[in-house]
């Protein structure tokens, strides 16, 4: 595997309330819950700069092996997504 196969659902910013703060670098959600750099189109504002909880890669475990750890945040992804929209996520195509 590449690189974490995100789908860009935008589910994971949908849920930015559930993240604890001390992980949220001072990003703090709208009322909604909702990461306030999520654009319309389910785009990362701050992309370059975003929190180190948003990059998958970065923030493997030391001693973790990546496989591993992209299948632990897909199986999280595959929960915030049926929380926010009532389905699995349609996985990237490659």
């Amino acid at each position: 595997m590449d690189g974490f196969p995100c789908s860009m659902c935008g589910a994971c910013c949908r849920q930015w309330g559930n993240v604890p703060a001390d992980l949220r670098e001072g990003v703090v959600p709208d009322t909604n819950g909702v990461c306030p750099h999520l654009t319309a189109d389910n785009r990362c504002s701050i992309y370059a700069t975003r929190p180190a909880v948003c990059r998958v890669e970065e923030s493997c475990p030391l001693g973790m092996d990546m496989s591993l750890w992209f299948f632990r945040n897909l199986v999280r992804c595959d929960e915030l997504h049926r929380l926010v929209y009532g389905s699995e996520r349609v996985p990237l195509s490659r």
